[in-house]
């Protein structure tokens, strides 16, 4: 079985629950008033919520797996599917693609781009949490499945990109491996278009 991306899990309610306490301790004490705590540190709690995990849902939890039937894939490409996601980690709704109704696959994206954030930069607090979002947005690559139907699904690998750029391009050439083996097209220009024999010193399907 081959794995990309992370799982949703609990992280966006739980930060941004403790950074509403902040702003909602501090409007209670200045008004006097647990209303205005409630309303202030509920403001801040949809702000970061809404405002930031809804949005780049897409890029921190865009899990994926396939095993030797199938690809099961959270479609965070609807909104309402990401927040829900995101609101109820255990009720993330998967989709599934047979491996039979697969055409071609190639990747899309740019796989030579390095433009990694350097760990040693000397971010704050806040642009720390926000770091791994901003890396995996700057390496939009993704794996485009074309299926026989016409359709296309592209699932990103960008987040395993980022943390460990040589273990996913050696991941990458086994799992276009197994799909050639079973008789799915490999799009190899698409390949060379990424530089992957400087990247890993091989050959992919050689």
């Amino acid at each position: 079985m081959f794995k990309f991306g992370k799982k949703v899990n609990y992280r966006p309610i739980i930060v941004s629950l403790l950074i509403a306490l902040v702003p909602g301790f501090a409007a209670k004490d200045i008004w006097e008033s647990s209303l205005a705590g409630f309303l202030g540190g509920l403001l801040f709690f949809l702000l970061i919520f809404l405002g930031h995990y809804w949005r780049v849902t897409s890029l921190l939890f865009n899990y994926w797996e396939i095993d030797k039937d199938k690809i099961k894939y959270n479609d965070v490409t609807n909104i309402w599917t990401s927040l829900l996601m995101i609101s109820v980690p255990f009720a993330a709704p998967f989709k599934t693609i047979d491996l039979k109704s697969i055409k071609s696959v190639s990747i899309v994206g740019d796989l030579d781009k390095l433009s990694d954030i350097p760990f040693s930069l000397p971010f704050t607090v806040g642009l720390s949490m926000f770091s791994s979002g901003i890396s995996i947005s700057n390496h939009q690559v993704g794996i485009q499945f074309t299926l026989k139907d016409g359709s296309s699904v592209t699932l990103s690998i960008a987040r395993d990109f980022v943390y460990n750029r040589l273990a996913t391009i050696n991941k990458i050439d086994k799992l276009f491996k197994k799909l050639d083996d079973a008789g799915v097209h490999v799009d190899t220009d698409s390949l060379t278009t990424f530089n992957l024999l400087n990247a890993v010193q091989k050959p992919i399907l050689k």
